[in-house]
């Protein structure tokens, strides 16, 4: 028997399975459901079915067969290794999402003395994104102390710092001023925007990398990274 016949006989009998006409008692209806003829045929597939392995399951997060995402980095062990970049995020996206969940949480790179960052116009729409040059703006060290350390504190995950500065001193009176319980990393940014007396940056001279980083060790028994 031709398909397209047996398909016509399965709709009819789908029709006169209910009154008015409107579908069978399967819910199958009269009008094409992508070729599931064979369930309206009442016919076995001779293919075989797809199957969940007997045994599968799935946990929820806090099932005990979770996989664990723990790593451990130096003395520091994080519960998983996701955290957000320095600058993109803050305390105040707990309101979205759980910061809790995170591995650990990075502040804002912040600067000993107040910082206005960089005169406006300092962000341009291109094509293919949004180029800026802010200038690390913040209100010293100072303020973050007093008044964002105990913001970040009030969750779980570790707390990274990230500090910059236009000085090999400053950015051992950073990490000295961030040797606080509270505080977990001390994160050096000498890239942005740091510049020392002679010009340049100090990440793009082997020199000037290893005095400001040996200074930072010095000053401070926190892991820097």
């Amino acid at each position: 028997q031709p398909v397209a016949e047996a398909d016509a006989g399965s709709w009819q009998e789908t029709r006169r399975s209910r009154p008015g006409g409107d579908g069978a008692d399967h819910g199958v209806r009269s009008r094409r459901l992508l070729r599931l003829y064979a369930h309206i045929r009442n016919r076995r597939r001779t293919d075989p079915e797809a199957r969940v392995p007997r045994g599968a399951s799935v946990q929820h997060a806090g099932g005990s067969r979770m996989v664990d995402l723990s790593v451990k980095i130096g003395d520091l062990t994080f519960q998983n290794p996701v955290q957000p970049a320095s600058g993109a995020f803050s305390w105040e996206y707990n309101e979205v999402i759980d910061l809790n969940r995170l591995g650990a949480l990075v502040a804002k790179t912040i600067c000993r003395e107040p910082r206005l960052g960089n005169p406006t116009p300092r962000m341009a729409e291109t094509e293919a994104g949004i180029i800026q040059s802010i200038g690390l703006p913040g209100k010293g060290i100072d303020y973050f102390l007093e008044n964002i350390v105990p913001e970040y504190a009030k969750f779980e995950p570790p707390l990274v710092v990230s500090v910059s500065s236009e000085s090999i001193d400053d950015f051992a009176a950073l990490a000295r001023e961030l040797s606080v319980p509270d505080v977990d990393v001390i994160e050096c940014n000498i890239s942005c925007p740091t510049r020392n007396t002679t010009g340049g940056n100090f990440a793009l001279q082997e020199e000037h990398t290893k005095e400001v980083m040996g200074a930072i060790r010095e000053a401070t028994d926190k892991p820097v990274w």
